[in-house]
């Protein structure tokens, strides 16, 4: 199926939301030279089997929840490289792979937490999913390790 989505806009993840009967779809890269402040998230209508033009959600990277990454003089607020949807409350969980963190949105939207996660346990985090009864796992490629999967309990924020 085509999308509109652009070789240039890098799009690396896949989830599946049930709720909506979609998928979903983020960019990593540049979602639109024009609007550089948010990255989206885009909806592929399963019923349809057409992809919406505009993003269902937007990353906002002016948003207060990355001020601390633009202390630390981070190149990217994010780039996601995988996303899911967690099964009981419907948070969207958004993972970077190379300057890893984990951000969490909730399904209208607002950004709820960020999470930097550290690269010694976290080298190259480029996978999520969850268990049915919601437990995190992320796998990691194996960059100069070998490759995992952990399974991930986060402290609340």
């Amino acid at each position: 199926y085509k999308t509109s989505l652009t070789k240039k806009q890098d799009s690396e993840s896949l989830a599946y939301d049930k709720r909506n009967n979609r998928l979903l779809i983020a960019v990593k890269e540049v979602d639109d030279k024009d609007t550089p402040d948010f990255k989206g998230i885009y909806a592929f209508n399963l019923t349809t089997k057409t992809m919406l033009a505009a993003p269902v959600y937007k990353i906002d990277l002016k948003d207060a929840i990355f001020d601390d990454l633009k202390k630390n003089k981070a190149k990217n607020s994010i780039s996601p490289s995988d996303l899911g949807i967690h099964p009981i409350d419907g948070n969207l969980y958004i993972l970077e792979g190379t300057k890893p963190k984990l951000l969490i949105m909730s399904p209208s939207g607002k950004m709820l937490s960020l999470y930097e996660l550290d690269d010694t346990d976290f080298p190259q985090p480029e996978g999520l999913t969850f268990s049915p009864d919601g437990k995190l796992y992320i796998s990691n490629e194996g960059n100069k390790k070998e490759g995992n999967i952990l399974q991930v309990e986060l402290l609340n924020k």
